[in-house]
């Protein structure tokens, strides 16, 4: 292991991160931030907009929240695959700017809704943008990084996520305090006011990022292997990254991105958005532990996707996300067995979101499976794809038909279906061909 870890260090000493390398991690992890704090800030406040808008918060949970979130989830399968196919077509730097304006205009609609149906539409928007910035900052950090240590980079971007949850619970502790006596029940708004400094990154990414086009893209080829080279080699140029994605060479590897995504993007949401907000309904956190489990979550996430990207690079993206999982797992049996034992079940919530840390899995593993013109468009697909499924499942009510069926509680139903979510993602993996990162000694 002291090899192994000399190894590691030595490959970082050969291949340097360079000053736009550098820029470009900032740029692309900030960006997946405000993906972050816009969903957690909805999750976190959930309850406080359903009052605002009249509706005691198990009412609101079940037949608006979960509806409203699942929707929006949907939509960003909608934006990843546009602005993914913009990336493609117009160069990465051009579509993320464009993104982020959207972005901030749907924040910026937000603060002015005074009804149901108009929240909705504002989280439609958002959801649509926020859609296409996973996949243009997984494709950029590809495209700028050797494979040797890509996983690790990758990590350092996921973890933007835990970042972005520390910062949202924040947001909602500061906009709790200056908005509340004037704006009342709609003191929420002010959180999503401040999502508006987004527009700073706008002015950041248009300065500081290179506008790489396909042909500027030499790290993938070099990274790549034979297979997908000459499946990109066949590649038509004139057919949009849209079709590509399901053209015969690559159909394949695209449904079997999108329905490992979509085990993993289900696990992921139910422990992250539902659970809390369901031990909340249910008396066993209360709004002040449920504010302080997410800064603890933030802290333990930072470190579960940061140390992934390490371990993956040693052992392989397949036998990390195997342990992970296996921790998920075993977090999610202990929160069942703990609901009435406050400290366990605290500590339990909190591996749970450490292990979480599988989501670092994606870039590495989108980005070294698909072919450099299509690379954003078939990683956003993957990736919102699953996020879209995942949202219909929730708008059709599947932990409620789950309940029925069974006669289990909410929270015994959501750890049940993630569960066995995660477990098919476990098998799944292992379906992936030659995306192993490993250092070799």
């Amino acid at each position: 292991m002291q090899l192994s870890i000399l190894t590691y260090f030595g490959l970082m000493l050969k291949y340097p991160v360079r000053t736009e390398s550098t820029l470009v991690l900032l740029g692309v992890t900030l960006s997946w931030i405000f993906d972050s704090i816009d969903i957690m800030l909805f999750a976190l406040l959930g309850n406080e907009i359903g009052i605002s808008f009249g509706y005691l918060p198990n009412e609101w949970t079940s037949k608006f929240y979960l509806p409203i979130f699942g929707t929006q989830l949907l939509f960003t399968t909608i934006g990843g695959l546009g602005v993914g196919s913009l990336g493609d077509k117009l160069g990465r730097k051009k579509a993320l700017v464009l993104d982020i304006i959207l972005y901030a205009v749907s924040s910026l609609f937000l603060i002015f809704t005074t009804n149901v149906e108009q929240f909705v539409f504002a989280r439609i928007l958002s959801g649509f943008a926020i859609g296409g910035m996973w996949g243009l900052g997984a494709s950029l950090i590809s495209e700028v990084y050797h494979g040797e240590k890509r996983g690790f980079v990758t990590a350092i971007y996921h973890s933007g996520w835990p970042i972005g949850v520390l910062i949202s619970a924040l947001i909602s502790k500061v906009a709790s305090n200056l908005f509340q006596s004037l704006l009342g029940n709609f003191w929420w708004k002010g959180a999503f006011a401040l999502e508006l400094y987004s527009v700073i990154l706008i002015f950041y990414i248009w300065k500081y990022f290179p506008d790489y086009k396909n042909e500027d893209l030499g790290n993938y080829n070099e990274n790549n292997n034979t297979e997908n080279k000459s499946k990109e080699n066949k590649m038509e140029s004139k057919i949009s990254p849209i079709l590509n994605i399901f053209s015969k060479n690559i159909i394949g590897t695209t449904l079997q991105a999108l329905l490992f995504a979509t085990f993993c993007m289900f696990s992921f949401y139910m422990v992250w958005s539902l659970l809390p907000n369901a031990l909340m309904s249910n008396g066993y956190l209360t709004q002040d532990e449920k504010f302080v489990f997410i800064a603890f979550a933030g802290i333990f996430g930072i470190s579960g996707y940061v140390l992934f990207g390490v371990i993956s690079d040693f052992l392989g993206r397949k036998q990390t996300f195997s342990i992970y999982a296996l921790i998920f797992s075993i977090s999610l049996i202990v929160i069942q067995l703990s609901l009435n034992n406050r400290d366990v079940l605290f500590i339990s919530l909190c591996t749970t979101q450490f292990s979480c840390g599988f989501f670092s899995s994606f870039a590495g593993l989108f980005s070294e499976s698909f072919p450099n013109e299509i690379r954003a468009t078939a990683s956003s697909f993957s990736f919102n794809g699953a996020r879209g499924i995942a949202g219909i499942l929730q708008i059709a009510g599947i932990v409620s038909v789950f309940q029925l069926l069974f006669g289990t509680k909410l929270i015994t139903s959501a750890i049940l279906l993630s569960f066995v979510s995660i477990l098919c993602a476990s098998m799944l993996i292992w379906k992936f061909d030659k995306i192993e990162n490993r250092i070799k000694i």
